[in-house]
């Protein structure tokens, strides 16, 4: 251990200062007060190089610091835009579930899908038939209008007209769209949150809570307001927003798996496509959880 190791350290690189041998990252790095030289040093742990570390423990320059502080707004609008983004996002997804899995239409009593011909006579009024090759003989007291809820939900068979609902597959290829979608934004918001204490970042689970109840509320108005629901097979004013919290709730659990394994997959992600000194710039993802992260071709997760 040389001299300067066995001194009491008198503060850390708090910048981005680099080796110039190796390239490595010496923020967090312990400075000494070399007494022979009269100045502050710190020392590379990638390849053991001595550097003066007088002007590199903080941005002191009135310039560095109006810099930081313009980067800092810029990067917290960003950030903000993200989360809002995301927010939204959450919001249309659920919207687009009930796009595809509620439908308002004609209906018998018993919720079988009707065909709607109109009647050009006076007073105006409908024909109604169960199917194109079956006659328009439905009495219009046997036929209601509502919403329902797409039949194989309930482990029912679709029948022939109810074309607007999507199908189980297509279903199941949305959905995993969606959850890839939301475990990347957990991902990228538990990177973002880095900085926090630990267990903080389980706050962005408010994201998916906050659009749900959101959508939630606008389904329950919109059903009470509007009584469009019937009492048929399939139809009930709360289930819709019974539907939508589901989406909600699935939402939740998959950025929540997001947000667990953020900061290894992020790590991962610099590690396979950033070259080794431009890898430095990201040196905050590993000290974050106290790891050290090396100049070479793997670094540690």
């Amino acid at each position: 251990m040389s001299q300067a190791d066995a001194l009491t350290p008198i503060a850390v690189i708090e910048t981005d200062a680099f080796c110039e041998d190796c390239g490595f990252n010496l923020r967090t790095q312990k400075v000494w007060r070399d007494e022979r030289l009269a100045i502050s040093v710190c020392r590379c742990p990638e390849c053991g190089r001595h550097h003066a570390a007088g002007m590199r423990t903080t941005a002191g320059s009135a310039w560095a610091r109006r810099a930081a502080l313009g980067g800092l707004v810029v990067w917290l609008i960003v950030q903000l835009a993200f989360v809002v983004g995301v927010f939204f996002a959450f919001v249309g997804f659920a919207a687009a579930a009930s796009e595809g899995l509620v439908t308002a239409d004609h209906m018998t009593l018993d919720g079988r899908p009707v065909m709607v011909r109109h009647i050009p006579t006076a007073p105006p009024g409908y024909e109604f038939s169960l199917g194109e090759d079956q006659p328009f003989n439905i009495p219009a007291s046997e036929v209601v209008y509502g919403k329902r809820v797409a039949p194989w939900l309930f482990g029912q068979q679709m029948k022939e007209g109810e074309y607007r609902f999507v199908t189980p597959i297509q279903a199941a290829s949305i959905a995993a769209i969606f959850a890839t979608l939301t475990l990347a934004a957990g991902v990228a918001l538990a990177s973002l949150s880095w900085f926090w204490r630990r267990g903080m970042k389980w706050l962005w689970l408010l994201i998916p809570a906050l659009s749900t109840l959101l959508v939630v509320t606008l389904v329950s108005q919109e059903n009470n307001n509007g009584s469009a629901w019937t009492k048929v097979p399939w139809s009930n004013s709360n289930v819709e927003a019974k539907l939508m919290a589901a989406v909600g709730v699935l939402l939740a659990i998959t950025m929540a798996i997001g947000l667990a394994i953020g900061l290894p997959v992020a790590r991962f992600v610099v590690s396979v496509f950033i070259p080794p000194k431009a890898r430095q710039l990201f040196a905050f993802l590993w000290h974050c959880d106290g790891k050290t992260m090396t100049s070479g071709a793997a670094p540690e997760n």
